[in-house]
């Protein structure tokens, strides 16, 4: 079983103040990346959607609906809707991430990752060849930074990609169950102040990281988007 566990808020528009790409609203990128995510999902796994939906606007809760309804998952989807807030809202998506089986992959995401078509299937069978956990984007600064240029990692072949060990993540990567719940006190940990340094430091060091060459996702936000693929054609392919 795959659990995606998408996490969203309409109302926060961007945590480290980086501008929108496309001129772009928060809603929008809301609505542009799940459709992304949608198309992304394998065709031939089982999908149960975890929709954690914090304080969402009635116009956004539609849009889920439609667009559920649309590819016949609103049978496959749970939505856990409240007033959470940043922290708790991390929080119950590690909970939902805790409960499933050992052997389901869990696709903790946030709601502004745009993905290519059909990428999750590459991600998932790297996933469970490997026990590691995999980030789907692959940042600029990884080719910048002193700390990556000159340093070793380890790459592996995948399905069209390679995929690169990496050090650190945000709060959107994929692995087994059974490997969040080896890491679930840091996990939970982690929700405080919504430290995503702190999990990396303490998860990735251990478990392993790693992410695709070229990514198979990008983070919406300008000077932060995965270089080699037309992130504008994908944005407007989903938008038609």
């Amino acid at each position: 079983m795959i659990q995606i566990i998408f996490r969203t808020c309409d109302k926060v528009g961007s945590l480290n103040g980086l501008p929108r790409p496309f001129n772009l609203t928060k809603p929008e990128v809301i609505r542009g990346c799940f459709r992304s995510l949608l198309r992304a999902l394998p065709k031939n796994k089982p999908i149960q959607i975890h929709l954690v939906a914090d304080d969402l606007s009635s116009e956004t809760i539609g849009f889920f609906d439609d667009e559920l309804e649309h590819h016949s998952l609103k049978e496959n989807t749970l939505v856990y809707h409240d007033k959470y807030g940043a922290e708790n809202s991390l929080r119950k998506c590690f909970e939902l991430a805790m409960q499933a089986d050992d052997e389901d992959i869990v696709y903790l995401v946030e709601d502004d990752y745009l993905h290519i078509p059909n990428s999750l299937q590459p991600m998932i069978k790297f996933a469970e060849t490997y026990a590691c956990f995999v980030h789907p984007t692959d940042y600029p600064d990884r080719y910048t930074r002193t700390e990556d240029r000159f340093r070793r990692w380890l790459i592996f072949p995948g399905e069209g990609v390679h995929f690169r060990e990496i050090a650190n993540s945000t709060f959107t990567f994929l692995g087994k169950a059974k490997l969040f719940k080896e890491h679930s006190s840091v996990m939970f940990m982690s929700c405080k102040n919504s430290d995503d340094g702190f999990l990396s430091s303490m998860v990735f060091g251990k478990t392993p990281l790693f992410s695709p060459i070229p990514g198979l996702a990008t983070h919406m936000h300008e000077n932060v988007m995965s270089p080699f693929t037309d992130w504008q054609a994908i944005w407007n392919e989903v938008n038609i």
